[in-house]
């Protein structure tokens, strides 16, 4: 796009998103005509309206309310299994299904080993949902923390 971006706002840009190529062209949207490109690139998280817009209309709101429940259950936590999956959600033996729904789907689950058992969200994806939890589900926060 023509940005003349410091070696240093990249590689934050490419920590922050992961190398997602839709949040690298956001971002770049974003930072266009920017006085300080720099302070924005230090800032740039999930709750950027671009990132936000995209990742609810497009991902979230096109998912069944089987999945978001579970997304909403799971996005406080920095890694997880299906046995965790399962505490959080009071479904037990559901989360290796939906997770494995998740993994087909691309939807931002980023694997941590080679045998599919622990994961984490993408972060900017943790950041939206835990921006966007339903109203409703709001005053479970304390009982998932604990």
């Amino acid at each position: 796009m023509g940005l003349a971006l410091s070696a240093a706002d990249t590689q934050i840009l490419e920590e922050r998103t992961e190398g997602w190529i839709a949040a690298l062209q956001l971002a770049a949207i974003s930072v266009n005509g920017r006085a300080n490109p720099s302070a924005f690139i230090a800032a740039f998280s999930g709750t950027g309206r671009y990132i936000v817009d995209y990742l609810v209309e497009e991902v979230l709101q096109r998912l069944s309310p089987e999945l978001r429940q579970f997304l909403f259950s799971t996005c406080i936590l920095r890694q997880f299994n299906a046995d965790l999956c399962d505490a959080m959600t009071g479904h037990p033996g559901a989360a290796r299904a939906l997770l494995d729904q998740l993994e087909k789907q691309n939807l931002f689950l980023v694997p941590l080993d080679d045998h599919r058992q622990w994961y984490r969200h993408h972060h900017l994806f943790a950041d939206v949902l835990l921006a966007h939890m339903p109203a409703e589900r709001q005053h479970e926060l304390p009982r998932l923390h604990r």
